[in-house]
Parts: C-alpha cells; sequence; structure tokens
C-alpha cells in the first residue's frame, strides 16, 4: 500500500470512527428514553430524546419515537413535523404511514387520512391498522356505515386487532345499540385486558343509561391505568359534572387543558362548569377562547367591468408587457369565454412566453367559434409545431396553403415544419421556390441557413450566411451565425474571428459573449472563459444569460457554492426565468438539498406559469422526499400539459409502484403506449409487471405486439422465459433461455437461465453456466457477483471469498462489493477483517440498510454491541418490517442483556411472512428465551 492510499484510508477510518462515536453519544439518551415510553413515562422520555437530538439533530430513531410520544400526548401538529423530519431522512413508509394517518387524526384532517391511507402488499397486520385510521376518518366525517366496512375489513386481515372491535363499538354506540357495544368492548377487553378505550367507552355507555356507579367504577378503571389519557379525563369530566361533582371536573378539565389549550370539548365543558359554580370572570374567559378556536374565514369578491381587463391586455401586449397582458386576458376570459379576439390575443401573448400548451388551448376554442380564419389556423400550425404535433401542424399549414397558395408565409411556416420532422431536402426545395418570389427576403435565407445546417451541409449553409452579410454587413448575428458553421466545420480560429467580428458590431450581444467564452473553455483555458464573461458583467452586472454561464464554469469544476451565487443572483433579476430557477434547483439537488429544491420550484411554479418539464421535475422531487400526495399532482399536471406524454406516463408508472399502487402503474404504461407506440420502454416496464402478477397471457400478449416493431435476437424467447420464470413455470422457462441463447449468447438470457436454476434448487448448473461466462468475460461484474452469492448461499465461503477479493481487485473497492464481501467474512468467523469491510463500504454508503445492518451485525459478532445498537436502530427506523434486522438487533440486546426487548423483536422477525438467512437461528434463540 503507497504512502498516498495509506493517508486515505487512516482518514477513512477516522471519519468512520467519528460518525460511530456520535452515534453511540446519541444512542444512549435514546435507550433511555425508549425505556421511559415503555412504561408510558412520556414527559421523562421526552426529556431523553431533547438530549439525544441535540447530540445528533438527525438521529432518525428519535425523531420517530418523538412523534409516537407526542401523538400519545395528543399533539398531531407537532408529530407531523417530526414525521416530516423522519421522512426526509428517508425514514420507513410502513413505519411512518400509520402514524402520519394518526396523526392528521388529532388534527381533524379526515380527508387526508382518507387519501393516504394506501395498503401495503402483503402486510396484513400494517394494513389493518391503516384501515381502522382510515375507518375512525370516515366516523368522524359521519360516514359510520363506510366506517364498518373499514373496521371489517380490518379484522378479516387481523382478528385479534382490538382497535377495529373497538371501531365497530364505536358505530354501535353512534346507532345507540348500547348492548352490541358492551359486547364488542369485551371482546377487545379479551384481546387486550388493559384497553383504556375499551374501559371508557363502557363507562360512556353505562353513563348513557344511567348507571353512573358502574360508569364511575369504570372510568376510574381506565385512568388507573394511565392518569394523563386525555379522552378518559374527558369522559370522567362529564360524569363527574353529571354527579354533581363540579371541583373535582374541574380538576380534570384544566389537566386536559394544559396539555391541550384549544380542545374543545374540554374548553365546553369549563364553560359548563364555570357557569355553574358561578364563576363569572372564568366563564367569560372560556366561552371567548371557545369562539376563537371555532371562528370561520371570509368570502371573495368578483370583478364587475371585464372589459377593462381586455382593454388592459391590449395595452400591456403593445407594450410587450407580456406577463402583464396574460394576467389581464385571463381574467377577462374567465367572465366573457367566447370573445375570439380575446383568445386570438391570448394565444399570442401565450406564444410570446413560450407557453404552447395555453396558446393551443385558447386557438382550439376560437376555431370552433369562427372555423374560417386562416389566422387561427395559422397560429394553431405554429403551436402544435411548437409543442411537437407535427402532423397536426402540417395540416393547418396546408390549410393555408391551399387557401392562398402564394403566401410566402404559410410556406415559411410549412418548411420550418419540414425540418422539424426531419425532411431536409424538401424543406431545402420548397424554401429555394419560396425564394423565387423574394429573393432578398431575410427570414426565407434565414431558413434556407437552418435547413442547411440541420442537413449538416455546413459549406451551404456558409454560402447563404455569407449571401446574407452582403445585403447586410453590419448585422451582428449573421457573423455569430458564421462562428457556430464554422466552429461545426472545425475552424476554431475562423470561428473566432466572426465571432469577434460580432462583438465588435454588438457590444453587448449575451450571445456572442457566450460563443467566445465556449471557444476559451474548448481550448481548456476556464479562466480565459470567466475573464471574458466577467468584461461584460462589469458593464452591465445584471445580464442573467452570463451570469448563469459564468455559474457553470464553476460547476464545471464542482465549485457548487460559488456557482449557486451567480446562479441565485441570475434567479433575483428575473423571478419568471425557467432556466435560472433550473440552474438554482440542479445546486440544491446536487447537494442533497430535495427540500430546498422543492421549496424554490414550488415557490416558481405557484408564481408563473411553469411548464410540463418543470412540473414532471417537481413530481420527481417529491417522490424523492416521498410526498407521494404532491408528487401525484404534479405528475398529473405534467402529464396534462405535455403532448410527449409517453415518458412522462412511464415516470409516473414508476413512481406508482414505489407507492405500491400496481393497478395505478398498470394504467398509466398502457396509456404510455396508446400515446407511443413505437416509444418501448414502457413495454418492458408492462412486462415485468404482468409476470409480477402472474398475469402470463396478458405478458405474453404484449411482448408478441413489442416483438412485431423491433427485430433483436433472441429478445422474444428472453422476454417470455422471465415470464415463465416469475409465474413459477421453471420448465418452460429453461426452454425459451436456452433458444434465446442459442440466437444471441446474452447477459441477460444467462442471468435468467441461471436464476431458474437456483429456483429449483440446480445449483451445479447454475455454477456452471455463470463460470463460463466469466471465462469469456471475465471483467463482468453482474455475473460475478451472482456467481459469488450462489457461493455464499451454497456455503462453499472460500469460492465466495475468493471471488469477491478478484472483483474487489479488477473493480475497485464499491460498497455494494465491500458489503458483500463482509457478509462472507462473517460466516467465515473472521469478524475484525469483516468490521473492516464493512466500515469501508459504510462509509461510502452510509444511507444503504444493507450495508448498514452488515456493520452492524459485524460489531455484533466481534463483540462490539455497543456499537452496533444505534446503528441497528436507525435501519429498522428506515426498513420497520425487515426481519432480519430484527433477529440481527435481537441478537445484539442479548447481549447487552436486554432479553425482554429481544424476545419482541425475535417474536416479530419469527411471526413474519418474509424469509431471511437465518431464520431457524432465530426460531430456536426465540425457544431459548421463552424456556
Amino acid at each position: 500500500m503507497n504512502q498516498f492510499t495509506q493517508c486515505t484510508f487512516c482518514i477513512l477510518l477516522a471519519i468512520t470512527s467519528q460518525s460511530i462515536d456520535a452515534a453511540e453519544s446519541t444512542s444512549q439518551p435514546y435507550e433511555s428514553a425508549l425505556k421511559s415510553f415503555y412504561v408510558d413515562d412520556l414527559n421523562e422520555a421526552v426529556i431523553h430524546l431533547k438530549n439525544a437530538l441535540k447530540n445528533n439533530p438527525d438521529h432518525l430513531p428519535s425523531r420517530i419515537l418523538m412523534a409516537e410520544i407526542l401523538i400519545a400526548q395528543g399533539n398531531g401538529a407537532a408529530a407531523e413535523i417530526e414525521l416530516n423530519n423522519a421522512k426526509q431522512q428517508n425514514a420507513d413508509e410502513k413505519k411512518l404511514t400509520p402514524l402520519f394517518l394518526e396523526a392528521y387524526l388529532l388534527q381533524n384532517q379526515y380527508e387526508k387520512v382518507i387519501n393516504n391511507a394506501t395498503l401495503t402488499i402483503g402486510d396484513n397486520k400494517l394494513n389493518s391498522q391503516i384501515l381502522v385510521l382510515k375507518g375512525r376518518a370516515l366516523f368522524k366525517k359521519n360516514s359510520a356505515s363506510l366506517a364498518a366496512i373499514e373496521y371489517k375489513k380490518a379484522l378479516s386481515l387481523n382478528e385479534n386487532n382490538g382497535d377495529a372491535l373497538m371501531g365497530l363499538a364505536q358505530v354501535a354506540h353512534k346507532k345507540k345499540q348500547f348492548n352490541e357495544v358492551l359486547s364488542l368492548t369485551e371482546q377487545a377487553l379479551n384481546v387486550s385486558p388493559l384497553d383504556i378505550n375499551a374501559l371508557r367507552m363502557q363507562a360512556e355507555v353505562y353513563q348513557l343509561q344511567g348507571k353512573l356507579n358502574l360508569a364511575e367504577q369504570a372510568i376510574s378503571n381506565a385512568i388507573s391505568l394511565n392518569d394523563q389519557h386525555i379522552p378518559a379525563l374527558l369522559t370522567r369530566a362529564s360524569i363527574l359534572i353529571e354527579q354533581r361533582q363540579y371541583q373535582i371536573a374541574l380538576e380534570d378539565v384544566n389537566t386536559i387543558l394544559k396539555e391541550i389549550p384549544n380542545e374543545p370539548r374540554a374548553n365546553f365543558l369549563k364553560a359548563v362548569i364555570t357557569y355553574t359554580l358561578g364563576m363569572d370572570e372564568a366563564f367569560k374567559e372560556t366561552t371567548s377562547h371557545l369562539e376563537v378556536v371555532l371562528s370561520g374565514l371570509p368570502k371573495d369578491v368578483m370583478d364587475e367591468n371585464p372589459i377593462y381587463h381586455y382593454l388592459a391586455g391590449v395595452v400591456s401586449f403593445n407594450q410587450q408587457q407580456m406577463l402583464k397582458a396574460d394576467e389581464s386576458l385571463r381574467k377577462y376570459l374567465a367572465i366573457m369565454s367566447d370573445d375570439v379576439r380575446a383568445l386570438k390575443l391570448q394565444a399570442k401573448v401565450s406564444i410570446a412566453l413560450n407557453e404552447y400548451f395555453g396558446a393551443k388551448n385558447n386557438l382550439v376554442k376560437a376555431r370552433l367559434i369562427t372555423p374560417n380564419d386562416q389566422e387561427i389556423w395559422s397560429l394553431l400550425g405554429q403551436t402544435y409545431l411548437a409543442t411537437g404535433e407535427v402532423e397536426k401542424a402540417a395540416r393547418y399549414f396546408q390549410d393555408v396553403i391551399a387557401a392562398n397558395p402564394d403566401s410566402i408565409a404559410a410556406n415559411l411556416d410549412y418548411a420550418k415544419l419540414l425540418i422539424v420532422k426531419g425532411d431536409y431536402s424538401n424543406a431545402i426545395d420548397r424554401l429555394k421556390a419560396t425564394e423565387k418570389q423574394d429573393e432578398n427576403n431575410p427570414q426565407i435565407l434565414q431558413a434556407l441557413v437552418n435547413a442547411y445546417q440541420s442537413n449538416r451541409d455546413f459549406l451551404n449553409a456558409e454560402k447563404v450566411l455569407l449571401r446574407l452579410v452582403e445585403k447586410q454587413p453590419e448585422n451582428d448575428y449573421l457573423y455569430q451565425q458564421l462562428g457556430v458553421v464554422k466552429g461545426l466545420l472545425g475552424d476554431h480560429q475562423q470561428a473566432k474571428t466572426y465571432f469577434t467580428k460580432a462583438a465588435e458590431l454588438a457590444p453587448n450581444n449575451v450571445k456572442t459573449t457566450i460563443h467566445l467564452a465556449r471557444i476559451a473553455l474548448m481550448s481548456g483555458n476556464i479562466k480565459g472563459a470567466r475573464k471574458i464573461i466577467e468584461q461584460k458583467l462589469d458593464v452591465n452586472n445584471e445580464q442573467i444569460e452570463l451570469l448563469l454561464e459564468l455559474g457553470d464554469t464553476y460547476v464545471s469544476e464542482n465549485n457548487l457554492d460559488v456557482a449557486n451565487q451567480y446562479y441565485e443572483k441570475a434567479y433575483s433579476i428575473k423571478r419568471d426565468s425557467s432556466l435560472a430557477v433550473s440552474k438554482v434547483v440542479d445546486i440544491h439537488v446536487l447537494k442533497n438539498e430535495f427540500n430546498k429544491a422543492i421549496e424554490v420550484l414550488n415557490s416558481f411554479v405557484n408564481r408563473t406559469k411553469a411548464n410540463s418539464s418543470l412540473s414532471h421535475r417537481l413530481a420527481r422531487l417529491n417522490m424523492q422526499v416521498k410526498d407521494y400526495e404532491e408528487a401525484v399532482r404534479h405528475f398529473q399536471i405534467a402529464v396534462k400539459d405535455t403532448e410527449n406524454k409517453s415518458p412522462v406516463l412511464l415516470s409516473f408508472a414508476k413512481a406508482q409502484l414505489a407507492m405500491q399502487n400496481q393497478q395505478g402503474a398498470v394504467s398509466s404504461l398502457q396509456k404510455a403506449i396508446a400515446w407511443n407506440e413505437n416509444y418501448f420502454p414502457p413495454y418492458s416496464q408492462l412486462i415485468t409487471l404482468f409476470g409480477q402478477r402472474g398475469e402470463q397471457e396478458k405478458a405474453f400478449d404484449l411482448i408478441d405486439a413489442l416483438i412485431e416493431k423491433v427485430s433483436v435476437p433472441g429478445l422474444e424467447d428472453t422476454l417470455k422465459g422471465e415470464v415463465l420464470a416469475q409465474v413459477g413455470n421453471a420448465q418452460q422457462a429453461i426452454k425459451r433461455f436456452k433458444q434465446s441463447l442459442k440466437q444471441d449468447n446474452s447477459q441477460r438470457a444467462t442471468l435468467g437461465l441461471s436464476n431458474v436454476y437456483i429456483s429449483i434448487y440446480e445449483y451445479k448448473q447454475a455454477i456452471q453456466l455463470l463460470s463460463d461466462w466469466l471465462d469469456n468475460n471475465k471483467q463482468d461484474l453482474v455475473i460475478g457477483v451472482a456467481l459469488a452469492s450462489i457461493y455464499k448461499q451454497q456455503e462453499s465461503y472460500d469460492a465466495a471469498q475468493d471471488l469477491y477479493e478478484k472483483l474487489l481487485d479488477m473493480h475497485g473497492e464499491k460498497p455494494s462489493l465491500l458489503n458483500n464481501y463482509a457478509g462472507v467474512l462473517i460466516a467465515q468467523q473472521q469478524y475484525q477483517e469483516a468490521v473492516t469491510a464493512a466500515e469501508k463500504a459504510y462509509q461510502l454508503a452510509s444511507n444503504s440498510i444493507a450495508i448498514a445492518d452488515t456493520l452492524a451485525w459485524a460489531y455484533t459478532q466481534n463483540n462490539q454491541a455497543d456499537k452496533a445498537l444505534p446503528i441497528f436502530r436507525n435501519a429498522l427506523a428506515r426498513e420497520s418490517d425487515n426481519p432480519e434486522i430484527k433477529y440481527h438487533l435481537a441478537v445484539n440486546l442479548i447481549a447487552l442483556e436486554r432479553n425482554a426487548e429481544a424476545k419482541m423483536y425475535l417474536q416479530e422477525a419469527v411471526d413474519s411472512t418474509i424469509d431471511f438467512t437465518g431464520k431457524n437461528e432465530a426460531k430456536a434463540l426465540l425457544s431459548s428465551l421463552v424456556l
């Protein structure tokens, strides 16, 4: 190991050690908080958690536990804040979903609960819990019958769900079926004898039946379990009022209001008590506060003179103040929606603002009102061309040409369309024909330049540009274009000469300055490029294009902070610039500041009419932070506003899969294919999805449709082999993969075949297949890892270790390789070596749950349980249903002599339907603890 490598390794170890030490300093108060929480000492738990978060504000388990405590205390808003923090730290959705729903319930956000009650595939216990919370929201919305349906669904998934029984009891209570209530609450108490809510509801029923002694006994039993339980205290207060024990009731109410000052029912009861006791000041203060809590909202006011909006729009348009024109015309058309003059003017404004979809909507409406207006045809053609709907644009331009064959404007528009279609020869022919009508028309000649450039005929483009220069020798733009053409011809020196001439003619031409700077960059002269830009900024420091270009030069050196200074300045100057805001967002994304990126982009979208690409980006950013409601909303906007819908629909489908909405994903993928049958990525995604759902026939039909459009050797058999493997038809899958390999010896088919062999325990054949491939493709990392994994699975640890060491030598210390290598070393009982490898992997990819679990497991096996514990906690916070982590954590807790908690995690791991390495050992360990 050379000196530099040794130094780097020492630094990495030092950083890793610091990270682990910080985790340990947070772990102790967190563990104390957990103990307090388990014994319902919530205030003590909060104190410990504050210490934990003071040591490490990003400690995920502490954030989640704090949210659970706040929910237990009835503080839904504060809990939601903690949960959002945890969500930003990539906490496990399965852990967060029910907590979010409880937080929303506490805030009376019932629609939010209903909309976010998304079920998880294969987790009946969690789904049962979610259905109960959805039922509660429906009940609060006075939909008792619908709530009962959800509670019954919950019981069908988990017959021991006491909360579902209590939900049904609540429905029966509302229907005044009091005997049914008592029966259901008794069932709930059989499931959980310490269910405070069951005891409370029994107390309420006895109170309604006039059995006050039984009511007081039941509620006293409930409060004996938790003397700070808010609903129980409310119930007891109302019983005490009925028993005329007002002073004692007031103590309960004050206890509640101390914790939740805006609790409406407690305020109401206090008003009743203070009035009865003649406490006039207290009564007045309480009723006044109650009014504030229940206050309403003001109404909107409508405009009365719409014509003034239209006139303001016309004036702003003539003054080139397009944003003001847009605002005024929108207000006008909201009232006078069929005014063709306004519709055409609004379309022109939208085109000027590059908002072609808005223009199209207004023009389509205008054409329905006045179908023979050629100006509308022409504008529609331009709009459809801008949105990529080339065939529709062509029809409109052809209609205009048919009505007026000699129209230069119409023929010019159609030639531009042919360029967009890639039909450069016909575009050039049409432009040459049109040129005969007006040989000196600069628009025609400029279009010819564009056609020649698009056809990569740079010499003819140069010739036409030189003709234009003869007629317009002072036109800086023509010299700029000549510079571009010369650059494309590889003559950078002559390009620089033309750009310099353009700069002399128009010193303030920003595009020319940028081209000159890029010429310097191409020669590796970054400082020279910056100097060119900075000299122009000295004259005018508010040129946003120059500021953005200058920022780009710093991004090329990974100097993000300096780059962002220029991007932010550009954005502050032009707040409606989609390019500037995109650059600012780029920096936040590069720095993993996704919430800041969303905040910036949201502000822009709310303030301006963003294009579909920004909506699409906002959707993806919201997926990054798991704000699925906002992500879906922006995906829908992006799909609606773009003409090229297929890629956006594919992106939406992938997001829906991440949200476990398989049916929604299927629908989006089918729409993507319907919009563009020649866009192939949605086919592959949908075929895989059909296979996962066991829908072989649908998958095969889609494969057949795809094969009609593409011809790739072996592709049909590979795809059908993958589907057959997914549906469990191993022998037919093997046949298909072998047929594919005869046509094309592909990696994909090789992996597919090896996976089928593994599924039917034909490990020797899988090993031979992958070994043969590696003999001919020694650098193939994917196949190498697949083979090493089989060796480990077969407990051929020496072979696995040897192969991973070879892969590390060939491909470097990649986190996934180091992690897998550490797993083999643990199996070999080489614990210190495993710790070393796992620490390296963790340093490179600390956000990986698998890598964190491996490191913590290595520490545990290496008798370093204290170091392992906080890492296990954090991993489980991010993936709460992972049985293997629970098993590993249980072993760790036993090492720390915390057997009771270990038993809880072992039971959950063993009960899981997910198979994992070490499940038999977990069962044996659990049995030993029970004994």
